[in-house]
């Protein structure tokens, strides 16, 4: 065999191997940054997760194209929230008081951590929440006197039932946070 000859054989039969292993390096890099951006994660984060930062991924759940909340009610407004911010209305039912465990069936992320662009849950008597708990969207979060705040919108809170409000609230026991994807 000739020396051309010789290097026509190496270059045709290792070019599968080399082209085998950047398509494999190609799908890995993919994988990656389907996975850091939320795509690729299905499942939710325990509720007990205690902190939120950057590399908390946030789920895509389960949505649905109509508001699960009655009119005028919490739910309502909290879903209607989420939907001015994505688009679509998160597959969560109930009262407020189960937003928790049906944003977890749901694929949603939650987190005990208050973070911006979510739906916070109120357990009953957290923050003055009644019998059937609370659901509120976070407008933003900040830090005082060694306490953590959330600013939320909220309907059927403190200005009554069918009305918006706003206000600041300490986070503390019974929240939980429903992360926005």
């Amino acid at each position: 065999m000739s020396d051309l000859q010789s290097h026509a054989h190496r270059t045709t039969t290792s070019r599968p191997k080399i082209f085998g292993a950047a398509v494999r390096r190609g799908l890995a890099a993919l994988a990656v940054a389907a996975f850091a951006s939320g795509l690729g994660a299905v499942t939710a984060a325990p509720a007990s997760a205690d902190s939120v930062d950057q590399f908390t991924v946030r789920s895509v759940g389960l949505t649905q194209t109509v508001n699960p909340g009655t009119p005028g009610q919490c739910t309502w407004g909290a879903a209607q929230k989420w939907f001015e911010a994505t688009g679509s209305y998160p597959a969560m039912r109930g009262d407020a008081w189960n937003w928790v465990n049906a944003a977890q069936a749901a694929g949603y992320t939650v987190v005990d951590a208050p973070s911006e662009r979510s739906i916070v849950v109120f357990q009953p008597g957290a923050a003055g929440a009644g019998g059937y708990g609370h659901v509120a969207w976070v407008d933003s979060v900040s830090s005082s006197g060694g306490a953590q705040w959330i600013h939320v919108t909220e309907m059927n809170g403190l200005a009554g039932e069918g009305l918006w409000n706003d206000r600041d609230i300490q986070n503390g026991p019974g929240m939980a946070y429903v992360l926005l994807p």
